[in-house]
């Protein structure tokens, strides 16, 4: 597990943990609560968030969670069991620089070893000392270090917000809020803007360029000074959003915008509601019709209501199987486009590691690769996915390799099932082990040829010239044979476009990622080097 990935567990289960908390026994939580926030949320914070796992635990039923698995998984990821931590608190703020500025606080219910925290980090932090105590630094410093600043209390942060978090504190409309906080609901997120204005100008000067009908909503956070998001599950979900205005006024203000941005949002989702396909199945009919009755009373549950200078939106269903379906048929859509949406950064992320990977080739050789590595007969012998183990990290498998030999030799073929994570599609689950859609270009004059080619070859630029790119699965082929995609001046678009609505995610000679939607004119432009064709590209997440 890398750094950030336990920091995303971490941020998890604070947001994540099981809801319902009790009403009786946590006055104790409650001033631990406060006490951990006013030691060390500092005062540039301008929100916090903060969960009782082990309070939210006692409820009845929740010993039906899987808690051996939570416990080893803690044990081995984390260092400890996470059902311990009494008190969990992520805070953070965003500079005007564009800087994060983040951390978190926990606290056990029973004493932490020091020398058994986060095993996965032990290679990539080394020992050292902020603000008089001894931590743990992230030899990155972009990853957040750790400090067990005494044998219950962990704190975890980057090295910049670590020593703030040590620090002495001044009073801040954010700890002012935190001294006040119960644990009434289940989940408390706090906010206060002004140490954002900044921030949220230079968002409003960005975003000066909205339609006409959209630019009132730029005002919204000019009439909010704290915001608090809470959640409880008890009969049903009830979340809360109350906005703080500065005077009853601006409070006014801030409901007739509220009002307007669902308006919108009502309208944008009949919309896209009208753009699925024309169908004359029933079911589907009747599916859309039931979508549409529930976008009207969802919109009507997110009216907002004005108390003085109090703004709520407030989002209440009942439990029972019908709201369960309700929930359900809601999120689907969303599940489905976040879903989506994960495997295109996937596959970018993918690409763009290639793409570092035939660089640095590159810097070693001042050369591309060759489609294939060749004998001296000129009969291909293995994939330049291969030739650029070493580039990856995969040296070891590398040296593996009979190069001498072609791809389906004895002794090769029994390496193909040992394909890196790299050369996995996360949109291509084929049965075969093995199997790439990452391809690159073949044509007459594509980057990746029979021969190896320089930088100044590329007549066309390095970045408007295709390297490679995620392919169908109709084209996938063992990844280390000499085998890629072909694209042909009659149809350059066969292949691709599968996966994605039409367009497919490219790595491009520079290195960069970019999702094509391109008509086969537009693309078979960028699978020269020497066309002398203009492109336009869009990136990929």
């Amino acid at each position: 597990m890398r750094p950030r990935q336990i920091w995303f567990a971490l941020m998890a289960i604070s947001l994540a943990g099981p809801l319902q908390a009790q009403d009786t026994g946590i006055e104790s939580t409650e001033k631990l609560l406060r006490q951990l926030a006013d030691q060390y949320v500092p005062s540039e914070a301008a929100f916090a968030g903060y969960i009782a796992p082990r309070e939210l635990l006692k409820r009845p039923g929740m010993e039906l969670m899987p808690h051996e698995v939570i416990e080893a998984g803690g044990k081995r990821d984390l260092g400890f069991n996470p059902e311990v931590l009494d008190v969990i608190i992520v805070f953070g703020t965003m500079t005007e620089q564009g800087q994060p500025f983040a951390g978190m606080v926990m606290h056990a219910s029973e004493p932490l070893k020091a020398a058994s925290l986060f095993p996965p980090l032990a290679s990539v932090t080394e020992d050292g000392t902020v603000a008089g105590k001894k931590f743990r630094r992230a030899l990155d410093p972009t990853q957040p270090s750790y400090c067990l600043v005494d044998e219950r209390t962990i704190l975890f942060s980057p090295e910049s917000s670590l020593k703030a978090m040590l620090e002495a504190k001044q009073t801040s409309p954010l700890r002012e809020l935190l001294a006040k906080a119960t644990l009434k609901n289940d989940v408390t997120v706090m906010a206060t803007l002004e140490p954002l204005r900044g921030v949220i100008t230079q968002l409003q000067r960005q975003a000066s360029q909205l339609p006409p009908p959209f630019q009132p909503l730029l005002k919204i956070p000019d009439h909010i000074q704290h915001a608090q998001l809470t959640l409880s599950a008890r009969d049903g979900v009830v979340a809360r959003l109350a906005l703080i205005s500065q005077d009853e006024a601006n409070a006014k203000e801030l409901a007739k915008l509220l009002e307007t941005a669902r308006a919108f949002g009502k309208q944008a989702a009949l919309m896209q509601l009208a753009t699925q396909p024309k169908t004359d199945d029933e079911v589907e009919l009747a599916g859309r019709k039931y979508m549409k009755r529930m976008i009207e009373a969802q919109s009507e549950l997110l009216a907002p209501k004005v108390q003085g200078k109090r703004v709520e939106l407030r989002y209440e269903l009942d439990s029972g199987v019908a709201t369960s379906g309700t929930m359900i048929a809601l999120l689907l859509p969303a599940l489905q486009t976040a879903r989506e949406a994960a495997r295109r950064a996937q596959s970018s992320n993918n690409l763009r590691e290639i793409g570092l990977a035939l660089h640095r080739h590159l810097a070693e050789h001042r050369e591309f690769p060759a489609f294939a590595t060749f004998d001296s007969d000129g009969k291909r012998l293995l994939s330049w996915r291969v030739r650029i183990l070493p580039y990856l990290g995969q040296e070891q498998l590398y040296q593996e390799f009979h190069l001498d030999e072609p791809w389906d030799s004895a002794h090769n073929r029994k390496l193909i099932s040992r394909m890196p994570g790299v050369f996995r599609s996360p949109h291509h689950s084929s049965e075969v082990a093995g199997e790439t859609v990452y391809l690159a270009i073949r044509t007459e004059s594509s980057l990746i040829g029979e021969t190896p080619k320089k930088p100044a070859d590329v007549t066309d630029g390095l970045s408007l010239t295709l390297l490679a790119l995620e392919a169908n699965a109709d084209q996938a082929v063992p990844w280390t044979k000499p085998d890629d995609l072909y694209v042909s001046a009659e149809d350059p678009l066969a292949g691709i476009g599968a996966w994605n609505d039409g367009g497919t995610t490219t790595l491009m000679g520079d290195g960069t990622v970019h999702f094509v939607n391109a008509d086969a004119e537009t693309f078979r432009r960028m699978t020269t080097v020497n066309g002398a064709e203009p492109v336009e590209m869009r990136k990929a997440p």
